[in-house]
């Protein structure tokens, strides 16, 4: 929404589609410590086609691992650069997503490593392991406690058609009542290990099971009141997702980027260069930018495990 309140028409028939506690974060910016992972996953729920799509969500939503922050990971020479690339050659697809123009432009691995220098590159490009590995040792610290997931119950002619007769209340109380069981879970894990980045016993096994990562996808994502304004609560579909920062939040209004971990909603503000690192249970959204521009780097990154010896 931009500062006179007018949105694209893609947009406006977006934010008419979402449920109101989607849009009341996505759309107007509300704090999301004042939303539960209940309230927006249950309205997450109307908008879902399937009940197999609504329990990858609920699953998804439940993941005890959070994402970590690298700050500096570019330098702001770098950020100026893919910034620059992005205003003057952006591409308007419709976005695999939310099918709303992407406003953004793709890199093959070379272009990217020319762009931002192989020092930056590099940099970028050991991330991914080395957050698989912190993944492995919280799972392995966690000695896997975590209950089993309660599974939605069947129930015949349920397709969650917009429009449809057929309502998704039946499911309510399973996803109240599986939230709260995984929030009480990962309450008694945090007493384990409040924090990804924390030292954990030596005993743990670190080894790299994770030979090769491979780098899928990179591109630039611009966000601005009327072009792009924001993109709703998603899952990336690869392993690993690298999301850089290339403006400072300062440098724009709302635009947040929004993750559902431990329990919570979280607004991740960083600043210019920081890289945000997550896997592909993250459900994450960025609310919408009202004022300035907003500027990303996105790389996706798909996993395969060391072959066994």
């Amino acid at each position: 929404m931009h500062e006179t309140g007018i949105m694209t028409a893609e947009f406006e028939a977006l934010a008419s589609r979402m449920a109101p506690t989607h849009r009341a974060l996505v759309l107007e910016n509300v704090d999301p410590s004042t939303v539960t992972v209940s309230e927006l996953m249950a309205d997450l729920s109307t908008e879902f086609r399937s009940a197999d799509a609504m329990q990858q969500f609920l699953d998804a939503a439940t993941k005890v691992f959070k994402p970590i922050v690298l700050r500096g990971a570019l330098s702001p020479e770098a950020c100026a650069t893919l910034r620059r690339a992005v205003d003057s050659n952006r591409r308007m697809d419709p976005d695999s997503v939310d099918q709303c123009p992407e406003h953004h432009l793709s890199f093959s691995r070379e272009q990217l490593e020319m762009a931002i220098g192989p020092r930056d590159f590099q940099r970028l490009l050991r991330l991914p392991r080395d957050y698989l590995n912190l993944e492995r040792k919280a799972m392995l610290a966690t000695r896997c406690t975590q209950h089993a997931p309660v599974r939605l119950p069947e129930v015949d002619g349920i397709h969650f058609e917009s429009g449809a007769d057929d309502s998704p209340e039946p499911f309510m109380p399973h996803i109240r009542k599986h939230l709260q069981r995984q929030e009480e879970v990962q309450q008694q894990q945090q007493s384990t290990s409040s924090s990804a980045n924390e030292m954990l016993p030596e005993e743990v096994e670190t080894e790299d099971e994770y030979a090769v990562q491979t780098l899928e996808e990179s591109f630039v994502r611009r966000y601005s009141a009327d072009t792009r304004p924001l993109n709703p609560f998603h899952r990336d579909r690869y392993r690993v997702t690298i999301n850089v920062a290339l403006s400072a939040h300062e440098d724009y209004g709302g635009g947040h980027l929004l993750g559902v971990f431990d329990g919570h909603i979280h607004r991740m503000d960083r600043s210019e260069g920081d890289a945000t690192v997550h896997n592909s249970d993250l459900v994450h959204a960025v609310s919408a930018v009202t004022t300035g521009t907003r500027y990303s780097l996105i790389m996706f990154f798909s996993v395969r495990p060391r072959p066994k010896r």
